[in-house]
């Protein structure tokens, strides 16, 4: 059967349901208490609370016609400039009034219920505390993708500067507590909009200096580091703050008396071009492991199993944190003791002597033909021994392939002095249990 215009609904209808949708629009994204009178508006990129005119009390939240998902044309849009023109005043988020006897939305709109969030903790008597100024930072990111600048007050007026002295003056206890400080301070580094960041990385910087200069420097030096290895940011100036903390911390951790700790400094925060600049912290690095791996052999031999168990995890806690920083695993490995080469497979987990091997995977046969005989036989040991704690582990074996994918191989040396690896794994593997043959399923009739 033909359409005719007889089937078609009054054109009367398409503006009515138009209006309806607008308005479940508004109600859904950007209905607010208080306010008196919605408009889509053309030169608009963001939401503007304005008050209407002088002396007029009517709320106007101006929307940019984009958002308006062609419900309204271009020409039932006003210009933004002919509303400011005309009187209309941006209102920042700190004035925004209550309308006495305003009703709420009955249902929040999502911008409504942002904003309701952001004012609750703006508005909260308790003191600032870290994971509150993370929700805050958070909400207020939101916000500002929103929400036009002129509707933002200055930063004083939102609790900042951040009370970072106050959050300082006690460190909390316990290595998860200061991870989760640390990570929570890098956190509203991000946050914090680009103007604040500097004065804010700045003031993070006087403060760890001067806890590194303390009795006990172990907990500043964790959120050091933190901060220096979760800053990734392209200002030179914040670039600059974090070098200076990065050698801070070395110095300091170079100093340190317990081997654990002071190796541990020293592998999450030396980097390749260190290596060349300061020789004495990679050598203090290798102290610190070769000075572990004697001590768990005399823990062993005097039946401490219990200190053998606690330097154990120290040793992998410092092998673990340098598994992404290839370039110094290849520095690392030839300048620790042929004896601790011999024996740190045998006193690790297997991820971490996956990391161990891909040291010594990437070390190269022109640096390794530079080390004399008992240092070339300790690294070949270091491989033979580490490989078997991988080999049935496939999981393992694919992470040390993804590993490598990006770097050339250059092996020769391992078969330079008669090494016996090759018959070694060819055996490993004949005596080793052979994994199951793959389930298809029942077989198909």
């Amino acid at each position: 059967m033909p359409l005719t215009s007889a089937h078609l609904p009054p054109p009367q209808w398409h503006a009515i349901h138009r209006d309806q949708n607008r308005r479940r629009l508004v109600d859904q994204l950007f209905a607010l208490a208080g306010v008196g009178h919605y408009e889509f508006v053309r030169g608009c990129d963001q939401a503007l609370l304005l008050r209407s005119g002088p002396g007029d009390g009517r709320l106007v939240l101006a929307l940019p016609l984009a958002w308006s998902r062609g419900l309204v044309t271009a020409d039932q849009a006003p210009e933004l400039a002919a509303l400011l023109a005309a009187g209309a005043v941006p209102i920042p988020l700190e004035a925004w009034p209550a309308v006495p006897g305003a009703d709420p939305p009955a249902s929040g709109s999502a911008l409504g219920q942002l904003l309701a969030a952001y004012q609750t903790l703006l508005a909260s008597p308790h003191p600032l505390e870290p994971a509150t100024a993370v929700q805050l930072l958070q909400l207020e990111r939101q916000l500002r993708c929103q929400l036009a600048p002129g509707c933002w007050p200055a930063p004083q007026a939102l609790g900042r500067p951040l009370p970072l002295a106050a959050w300082l003056a006690e460190l909390p206890d316990g290595p998860l507590a200061l991870q989760r400080l640390g990570d929570q301070l890098v956190a509203l580094l991000h946050l914090l909009p680009a103007p604040e960041q500097q004065a804010y990385s700045e003031a993070l910087e006087h403060l760890l200096l001067q806890g590194l200069e303390g009795a006990d420097p172990l907990g500043w030096l964790r959120l050091l580091e933190a901060l220096v290895g979760g800053l990734n940011s392209r200002q030179p100036q914040l670039l600059a703050v974090a070098a200076g903390l990065r050698r801070a911390g070395l110095e300091r951790g170079a100093a340190l008396a317990d081997p654990g700790e002071r190796g541990l400094v020293l592998m999450r925060l030396l980097q390749a071009p260190l290596i060349v600049a300061q020789p004495a912290w990679l050598a203090g690095l290798a102290a610190a492991i070769d000075q572990l791996v004697g001590a768990i052999g005399a823990a062993a031999a005097a039946g401490e199993q219990q200190q053998k168990r606690a330097l154990q995890r120290q040793l992998e806690g410092i092998v673990r944190s340098g598994s992404t920083n290839l370039p110094l695993l290849q520095a690392l490995l030839p300048a620790l003791e042929p004896e601790s080469c011999y024996r740190l497979a045998t006193l690790l987990p297997p991820t971490a002597c996956l990391v161990l091997v891909k040291g010594v995977l990437l070390l190269g046969d022109p640096l390794v033909a530079s080390l004399n005989r008992p240092h070339r036989w300790g690294l070949l040991a270091l491989l033979e021994r580490s490989l078997p704690r991988l080999w049935w582990q496939p999981q393992l074996l694919v992470k040390l392939l993804h590993d490598l994918r990006r770097f050339p191989l250059h092996t020769a040396w391992l078969l330079a002095e008669d090494a016996a690896l090759l018959p070694a794994l060819v055996l490993l593997h004949s005596r080793g249990v052979a994994p199951p043959p793959p389930d298809h399923g029942p077989d198909s009739q």
